[in-house]
């Protein structure tokens, strides 16, 4: 720019940039149309006979393009013209001249501006805040993808570390036993079954170490294992310690060979609060063992499956164990199979599950109940009417027992399945009890097992009657013979009697 002035006086040039999204409104006789703008503080030049200026001299090096339409208004003027174009500028309450006006409202245009040319279609590049820490942390705490630290390594060394494989292969180093390949690759499943592969004490212990904090496996299997004292501390420390399994089967060891191996399985069985299932069959458990292991057993209220089958229980067990049995409301599943109950204790054995109100399936097979514990099993298929699955096969039950269960399944409206299999209740005794199922009405019985006792074909003939009524009924019998002893009181002249005459014939013989 070049002045006209005579040159007495210094002039200067001052460019302002101002922006505003406000509106100003001038008089209508006013030559300039601009928003109501902030005026910013104006700096003279050093050098006042300097009268060309950059317009960007003070402004970064690039900048957005403005949202509206503008317009850029350069003004040149001596130091007496600002002077006098301020005053008049505050007369006016209107902006000064020498401005940049940067932004401009809509109503300057009117409805149409395409007669005005200006350079919004020129890219410029507006540089980018410069954030404060704190802000720039919540930046990048917002964009996951760029926020990168070394947390997560960290976490997975700490994993790795705590591993129940990486403690399991250092229990292994430590007591110098041979890793097991199959308890490693199933350590993070929620079965772990590992029957019958005669672990040592010491690599019982290695196996429970990983297991005391272990959230993955639910269902425990080590029978057959020949776990004693030492092996049990080791099992009973990790069960109490852990809170994730809930079935555990240590079957077929040796844990009632001495007291303090039942001593750690009452440990273990009284202090564990989410065990559901337990299997401690074939442990050499009696009658020794029977008061601390019931006393153990009534503390766990969460206990639903319990298998004591295949031990050494007598006389003395079966009153333990009957007492336990009728007191306990949490068991669905019992299985006393294989054990030594005889007389007395059979009996209490047999009372105690008349009395239970949970009990959903019984095993009690291969017990000496005899024609006294017999007549008490009649009374538990008479009174127990939770009772869904009974067995009470190879129990030593005569015909006088079978009459009894037959008169006592006449009111019987909750078993699914009995088993009185490999009992001698003759050709008399099972057709008493199929009569009984068939004058039942309310019966639901679906599977009766009769397996090896000879049946005659009136036997037959009353199953298929009831399988004509009830089509999912089956029955599992021994052979047909062609001759009964009780053949004359069932059949006279081809009609068959009424189940009263079967029964007292049974008694009368």
């Amino acid at each position: 720019m070049s002045s006209n002035n005579d040159g007495n006086e210094a002039e200067s040039e001052s460019i302002v940039v101002v922006t505003s999204s406000k509106l100003y409104h001038p008089p209508r006789d006013s030559d300039h149309l601009i928003k109501d703008i902030s005026l910013e503080k104006i700096e003279e030049a050093d050098e006042p006979e300097s009268r060309t200026t950059s317009a960007f001299a003070s402004r970064p090096a690039t900048t957005k393009a403005p949202a509206q339409r503008s317009q850029a208004t350069f003004r040149s003027s001596s130091y007496k013209q600002k002077i006098e174009n301020e005053s008049e500028d505050e007369e006016n309450d209107c902006p000064p001249e020498n401005v940049l006006i940067t932004e401009l409202g809509e109503s300057f245009y009117g409805e149409s501006s395409e007669e005005y040319d200006d350079d919004d279609d020129v890219e410029i590049h507006k540089p980018k805040k410069k954030l404060l820490p704190d802000e720039l942390y919540s930046k990048e705490i917002e964009n996951g993808a760029e926020y990168d630290t070394d947390l997560e390594d960290d976490e997975k060394k700490e994993e790795k570390a705590t591993s129940p494989k990486k403690i399991y292969i250092q229990m292994c180093e430590n007591l110098k036993v041979i890793p097991c390949r199959y308890f490693m690759a199933h350590i993070e499943k929620k079965r772990l079954i590992m029957r019958y592969h005669q672990f040592s004490d010491d690599e019982i212990r290695a196996i429970s170490k990983p297991l005391w904090n272990n959230f993955h496996v639910e269902k425990l299997h080590l029978d057959g294992n020949w776990i004693e004292f030492s092996g049990a501390k080791y099992l009973s420390r990790m069960v109490r310690q852990n809170d994730f399994i809930t079935e555990l089967s240590l079957a077929d060891n040796r844990l009632g060979e001495t007291t303090e191996g039942t001593q750690e399985v009452c440990r273990m069985v009284s202090e564990n609060c989410i065990l559901k299932k337990l299997n401690l069959s074939g442990n050499c458990f009696s009658d020794r063992d029977v008061e601390i292991l019931t006393n153990a057993l009534e503390k766990n209220r969460l206990l639903k499956e319990l298998d004591l089958s295949h031990n050494n229980f007598g006389e003395e067990g079966g009153k333990f164990l009957g007492q336990f049995i009728s007191s306990n409301d949490t068991l669905e599943v019992l299985d006393l199979s294989w054990n030594n109950f005889r007389n007395k204790g059979a009996k209490e054995i047999a009372i105690g599950i008349k009395e239970n109100v949970r009990l959903k399936r019984c095993n009690v097979s291969f017990n000496g109940f005899d024609m006294d514990g017999g007549k008490v099993l009649a009374e538990v298929i008479k009174f127990n009417n939770t009772l869904e699955h009974f067995d009470i096969s190879n129990t030593r039950l005569n015909a006088e027992c079978a009459a009894a269960i037959a008169n006592a399944y006449e009111q019987n409206d909750s078993l699914k399945s009995l088993n009185m299999s490999n009992n001698p209740i003759t050709t008399s005794g099972a057709l008493a009890v199929i009569y009984a199922i068939k004058l039942n009405n309310s019966s639901i019985l679906e599977l009766l097992e009769l397996a090896e006792i000879p049946v005659i074909k009136d036997f037959e003939v009353v199953l298929k009657e009831i399988q004509e009524m009830r089509p999912n009924f089956k029955c599992t019998r021994g052979p047909v013979i062609s001759t009964s002893n009780t053949k004359s009181v069932l059949y006279e002249g081809g009609n068959k009697v009424d189940f009263e005459k079967i029964i007292l014939s049974l008694k009368n013989k």
